[in-house]
């Protein structure tokens, strides 16, 4: 249904983008924001006529805007989708053909409100519209103030039907964000994104415009006329006209594209008749080659053959040095472990020998400090025998002492009392009794 043009080249060219839609869904407000992301090439026309038809007043507005977006010319058509009014009026100024239809729709609208946008595309822009169409959801915020999420909605039927219909191609875009910033570049930086991918599905390709003036309901009125300036034309007349120039445009392009696939099957035998010289040249060398090498196999059988047989004998020979390596090396580990053990003997030997040694060291010097302490006990014992001996020497002369002390006191006495006997005693034989007695006292008492 489209009319593939592979070899036109939108970034040479410039893009084509129509943006359609419902009246009230936002197409002015993307719009906006397309422009205002990228810098005016000319002023923007906005453009509106009035007619009867089916005894009905329809008034047709669209507005045409020519930017440059991301270094690429870009020509927007903003119209409504509506199937009481023709499309035809506006398609003229994206002829051939858009290279991108933007489906703009409210994320919030749902059912039978969709279903019918969906019926409306189809009948104004025909069946293949959305092969090159891309849906455009608006009013983004009011999902948030929902609180749900935009996975929440596209699940729902409407706009699962649109998406499939549109290859699941689609951006959102929030109406708050003001359109110089820099929040707004980003949405409509993946919206052309998308654009760029999907133009690369199509190989280049644009949506033909007279599929859709074909599909529009007034070409379906023959006695309709258009306005173009002054001069009133029958539309029908021109765009047979202009519909027979397309035709032979594209006759045209069929007819290079066959002298161009001619030729090119004409190259393609010559390659193929090259090949087959070639190949048979091939043939007659590998025959030859396969006759010398017979021969060639055969000494080379009979030189593997001898190889064969020397690296059996070097093979036995290198065996055999590895056999007397590995007993010379299983001799060296049993010497080595001799020595070691021997080593081990020595050493255990010789730490025995040390402990003993310290062994007997620690003895005698338990036996010095023994000795030692033994001296100093009996030093001390001697020094506590001769304390004593010296006390018992002072207490002997202090005994003594008080004994010559008393002896002499006792003496004193003795003389006392013989000195006060009275001389004139009856008998002097009871005196000198007393006189003994008393000695007597005093020495026991001593």
């Amino acid at each position: 249904m489209g009319n593939n043009q592979s070899n036109a080249d939108p970034s040479q060219d410039g893009l084509r983008i129509l943006i359609t839609g419902a009246s009230g869904v936002g197409k002015t407000s993307i719009t906006s924001r397309i422009c205002a992301t990228g810098a005016s090439v000319e002023s923007p026309k906005r453009s509106s006529s009035a007619r009867r038809r089916n005894g009905k007043d329809v008034t047709n507005h669209y507005t045409v805007n020519r930017v440059e977006v991301f270094g690429q010319k870009v020509l927007l058509v903003d119209a409504p989708l509506d199937n009481n009014v023709p499309l035809s009026k506006y398609l003229s100024v994206l002829d051939p053909g858009p290279h991108c239809i933007l489906l703009v729709n409210k994320i919030t609208c749902g059912g039978p409100e969709s279903d019918a946008s969906l019926s409306t595309m189809t009948e104004v822009l025909g069946g293949d519209f959305a092969r090159y169409g891309i849906v455009v959801y608006t009013h983004a915020d009011y999902v948030t103030q929902d609180g749900k999420t935009i996975e929440d909605y596209l699940l729902l039927d409407h706009h699962k039907k649109l998406l499939q219909e549109c290859q699941n191609r689609y951006v959102v875009f929030d109406n708050t964000v003001k359109p110089k910033k820099s929040e707004n570049k980003e949405q409509v930086r993946k919206l052309f994104g998308l654009i760029e991918r999907t133009i690369k599905e199509n190989e280049g390709s644009f949506y033909s415009s007279e599929v859709i003036q074909a599909a529009s309901p007034e070409l379906k009125d023959k006695g309709e006329l258009e306005e173009e300036g002054q001069e009133k034309v029958p539309y029908l007349v021109r765009e047979k006209q202009r519909l027979a120039e397309l035709e032979q445009k594209r006759q045209r392009i069929a007819d290079e594209k066959k002298k161009q696939r001619d030729t090119k099957l004409l190259k393609e035998k010559q390659k193929a008749a090259e090949l087959e010289k070639k190949m048979q040249k091939i043939a007659e060398e590998k025959e030859r080659d396969r006759n010398a090498k017979k021969t060639e196999k055969q000494r080379i059988a009979e030189e593997k053959e001898r190889q064969r047989t020397a690296q059996e004998k070097e093979k036995k020979r290198l065996a055999e040095e590895k056999e007397a390596v590995r007993i010379a090396e299983v001799k060296e580990r049993e010497r080595i472990a001799e020595e070691k053990e021997k080593q081990k003997a020595t050493e255990e030997a010789e730490k025995r020998r040390i402990v003993q040694e310290k062994e007997e060291q620690r003895a005698a010097e338990m036996e010095k400090e023994r000795k030692k302490i033994a001296d100093e006990k009996e030093k001390e014992m001697i020094e506590k025998e001769k304390e004593k001996l010296r006390v018992a020497e002072e207490t002997e002369a202090r005994l003594l002492t008080e004994d010559r002390k008393r002896q002499r006191i006792g003496q004193e006495r003795e003389d006392n009392i013989l000195q006060n006997i009275p001389k004139r005693t009856s008998s002097s034989g009871t005196g000198l009794r007393m006189a003994k007695e008393c000695k007597r006292e005093g020495q026991q008492k001593s």
